[in-house]
């Protein structure tokens, strides 16, 4: 067959129809042009609508998923729950990922507060209120469409939610200009174009405006964020050429018939050669070569089929730039990313999991996810992520990965699926975050919560929780005992040589403890130098008591301090029994704190159990303790006096005002048994105010009988507190006396817990009130020579024990070193308890010559002290 030319087929045809038809033809000519013009501008609009779609859903879906993988990092939930060092890691990263002017991440606080802001210039946009309260209170995305002054703004609410959160941690807003968007894609300057959150029309062509309504496909997981592109374009100019083009063929038709064979020979020759070069971008595009990028100069249909090759083109690019930087994304991030196909065989891996696991990526590949889950550990969790990922498409929580040594990782595992276009599953994706260093941490702070810090030993809270538990359960030995240990005299040890020497102390103690009790046992630090012990008891009640007797005598250490100092700690112990004397923690507890403090007052150094004698005196102490506040009310404690005399004429020189006590029940209550507990239910400052109000309605009468003589009243250690003491005398004195004459407080100088530059100061601000102060119990305790020396005091009152060792054994060389000592500090000395002329004249040799004591008279109300003669007899030994 004969082969024709494109020019010959054009020549013929053009010919014979121009010559016949060429009103026909020119009307033709005006149609095709017209129709053309609406399918360039069709096209042209659908080109559009397609570049801005794929353009926008491309960017924003990119967007939120990177801000998604934000939101689920656990440096997020860090910097969202530590108060300090957030901004060194939460502002650069939100800089890194606010790398242009389109887009905008800023992180708010769990109500919605500003918490991080992006350092990029401008206002950050802020949604509706109501837009953050749902998406707080939902706990999912939201979007919304913003107008401002420099366009549309696509805002988004992402909610950052921790596994350990109940709650919503805090909110990832992100902000899109999609204005800056579409001016950055230079479309047309007449293309309209318009976003909105509503449902409009189909693309239609209306009048001299062609229109297009598109849905854009936006979604992350499993919401869906519906946004609309509303594209307008004229089409009057392509109208206008066409009418020009139909004047101009009118006019110039003979000259167009003339022209006509040069132009069909120069147009075939010129579409050949663009078909060619259409064929060849087509060819080099399929093979993915590199073309150059320019647009058809002529308009027609070739250069709209060359056009929408570049911009498939420039799609393809974009596509492949964000496939970059996914891939990018999958390989420097911190957690492990694991991508599985529909059977579960491995995908892909990231180099986190390599470094994780310390597999090598060519042996995970193709091989089953399993082999990263298989754990005894794990029991049937694993099928359990199997079923959940198969109903609900994904699953979260603990587990474990096991790494190519055969180790187990705890971890915290995202899964879930992929799905294509059509929601077919394409596979799945796990992303995996290694918490050993949170498991490290939460058994640090377990230690912390749980473990006495200086001894090693459990606390308080620790020991509460183990016999809690162990009273709930059934099992376990039927009988156990409960012991409050106490280190005897460890106040001493941090005076003579420092809170650091007693902290080495109370670890060896805790040290022997462990050591010498009789097991099983149950060990801890209630506070300071007070320990629990819990024994088992797995023999008769007196067997078990005498070997726990022999245990606790043992435990006496030989402590050895720099300078070869040897101490010996001997310790107090208090005992309860379950289930004979309490089956509940609160009785067990307070049976044996109160049979520690029967051993203190018995003398230490020993172990006292709950038995009816003890049960007695704690019955006893409950009914003074019951009595005690409706006693206080009623002012129903009285005071008494006792004298104050010279041991060689016998004349009263003061008195000391002691308060006594008579209950209907109890009968006549001793202070040695009330004070105590006062002090230790804190109504000692309401006693002493009692006893202040009797001296302010006594003194008169007493001074007026025995001028020049003082009254002496004791206080507490516990006053000296806030300056209970002081507060209570001017209240109670201010009115008797301006200047307190007459007055003397005795306190008991080795019981103050206030340092000494405290208690000195109030003392000092007492004696310029005219009150001179004494120290009572001298020696019966332990007494810092260094501080008595530094103490403004002006009396020391030598204990009755000292006084009482006088008639038993005549040794006089305490008392004799206590005048020595008051001599040297230029004191007044009294001694207590004298009860015999044997003891008053040893006083007398010694250089005492004060004292008070039964042998002149015991404490009296104020009726008979007024009626005592200025000087007393001694009564008969």
């Amino acid at each position: 067959m004969k082969s024709v030319t494109l020019r010959e087929q054009i020549g013929r045809k053009l010919f014979k129809i121009f010559g016949l038809y060429l009103s026909v033809l020119t009307a033709l000519i005006v149609l095709l042009a017209v129709s053309g013009s609406l399918f360039y501008k069709y096209s042209q609009l659908q080109q559009h609508q397609s570049l801005v779609t794929s353009t926008f859903s491309a960017e924003v879906s990119a967007m939120l998923r990177e801000a998604d993988s934000l939101g689920n990092s656990s440096l997020i939930w860090t910097g969202l729950t530590d108060s300090v060092g957030r901004d060194v890691y939460l502002v650069p990263l939100l800089n890194r990922l606010n790398n242009n002017t389109i887009r905008r991440i800023d992180l708010l606080d769990y109500k919605g507060r500003d918490y991080i802001l992006s350092t990029q210039p401008g206002r950050a946009l802020r949604p509706s209120n109501q837009m953050i309260q749902k998406t707080i209170d939902e706990v999912r995305p939201f979007h919304e469409l913003l107008t401002q002054d420099d366009g549309q703004h696509l805002v988004f609410t992402l909610p950052v939610v921790a596994p350990f959160s109940d709650g919503v941690l805090g909110i990832l807003l992100i902000s899109f200009n999609v204005t800056h968007l579409t001016d950055e894609l230079h479309l047309p300057k007449d293309l309209a174009l318009m976003y909105s959150l509503t449902d409009g029309h189909e693309t239609s062509t209306l009048g001299a405006v062609t229109h297009a309504f598109v849905k854009v496909p936006i979604a992350l997981g499993k919401y869906e964020f519906p946004v609309y592109l509303h594209l307008s374009q004229m089409i009057w100019d392509s109208l206008l050429v066409v009418a020009a083009a139909f004047a101009f063929s009118l006019i110039s038709g003979v000259w167009l018939f003339l022209g006509l064979y040069r132009w069909t020979k120069t147009f075939s020759q010129e579409t050949t050669r663009r078909l060619n070069a259409l064929v060849d971008l087509a060819s080099r595009m399929i093979n993915g070569q590199e073309v150059e990028i320019e647009t058809g100069h002529i308009g027609d249909e070739i250069s709209s089929v060359h056009d929408a090759l570049l911009q498939l083109l420039l799609r393809q690019r974009a596509a492949n730039q964000q496939l970059l930087i996914s891939a990018r994304v999958f390989e420097t991030a911190a957690e492990a990313i694991l991508i599985t196909d529909v059977h579960g065989r491995i995908v892909d891996v990231n180099t986190a999991l390599i470094r994780m696991t310390g597999y090598e990526k060519a042996r995970l590949l193709g091989k089953p996810a399993g082999i990263l889950y298989r754990n005894e550990d794990l029991g049937g969790s694993g099928l359990s992520i199997v079923e959940s990922i198969k109903h609900h498409g994904e699953w979260r929580g603990e587990t474990f990965f096991t790494t190519a040594d055969k180790q187990s990782i705890p971890t915290i595992l995202s899964v879930s699926t992929l799905l294509n276009d059509k929601g077919v599953s394409q596979g799945n994706v796990a992303i995996f975050s290694d918490v050993r260093p949170l498991k490290a941490a939460e058994s640090r702070l377990k230690d912390l919560i749980y473990l006495d810090q200086l001894t090693g030993l459990p606390n308080y809270r620790a020991f509460f929780e183990y016999i809690t538990e162990r009273l709930n359960k059934k099992s376990g030995s039927p009988q156990f005992a409960v012991l409050f240990i106490d280190l005897d005299h460890l106040k001493s040890i941090n005076d003579s040589y420092g809170h650091e020497q007693g902290d080495v102390v109370i670890k060896q103690v805790a040290q022997h403890l462990s050591e010498k009790l009789p097991g099983p046992k149950y060990i801890c630090r209630r506070s300071g130098d007070e320990f629990i012990a819990v024994i088992d008891m797995n023999e008769d009640v007196a067997s078990f008591q005498q070997r726990l007797k022999d245990s606790i005598q043992a435990v006496a250490l030989n402590i050895q301090f720099s300078g070869g100092i040897h101490l010996t700690a001997g310790f107090s112990a208090g005992a309860a029994m379950y289930p004979s004397d309490a089956d509940n923690i609160n009785d067990l507890l307070i049976y044996a704190d109160t049979a520690l403090l029967h051993a203190k007052e018995s003398g230490r150094s020993r172990i006292e159990w709950l038995d009816a004698k003890l049960i007695k005196i704690i019955s006893r102490r409950n009914k003074v303790e019951a009595k005690m506040a409706v006693a206080l009310m009623n002012q129903s404690l009285s005071v008494n006096y006792q004298p104050e005399v010279d041991l060689r004429t016998g004349k009263i020189l003061g008195f000391e005002a002691l308060a006594r006590w008579h209950d209907d029940e109890l009968g006549m209550v001793s202070p040695a048994e009330f004070i105590p507990i006062a002090e230790k239910i804190g109504v000692i400052d309401q006693v002493t105010e009692l006893v202040l109000i009797r001296i302010t309605e006594d003194i008169k009468h007493i001074q007026q009988r025995f001028p020049g003589c003082k009254i002496a009243f004791n206080s507490s250690p516990q006053l000296f507190a806030k300056k209970k003491i002081f507060k209570l005398l001017a209240k109670y004195l201010g009115s008797y006396n301006d200047d307190y004459a007459g007055l003397v407080l005795e306190f008991t100088e080795s019981e103050l817990s206030q340092s000494e530059h405290e208690v000195n100061s109030q003392l000092e601000s007492m004696i310029g009130m005219g009150i001179q102060i004494a120290i009572d119990d001298f020696g019966k305790g332990y007494s810092s020579m260094s501080r008595l020396a530094n103490m403004p005091v002006h009396k020391l009152k030598i204990d009755s024990s000292f006084i009482s060792a006088l008639r038993h054994t005549g040794d006089s060389r305490v008392v004799a070193s206590i005048m020595a000592l008051s001599k040297a500090l230029k004191l007044d000395v009294t001694a207590e308890g004298v009860e015999s002329n044997f003891q008053r004249e040893i006083l007398i040799e010694t250089g005492c010559f004060k004292a008070q004591g039964f042998y002149f008279s015991k404490p009296l109300p104020l009726q008979e002290v007024l009626q005592l003669p200025s000087a007393l007899r001694p009564f008969d030994d």
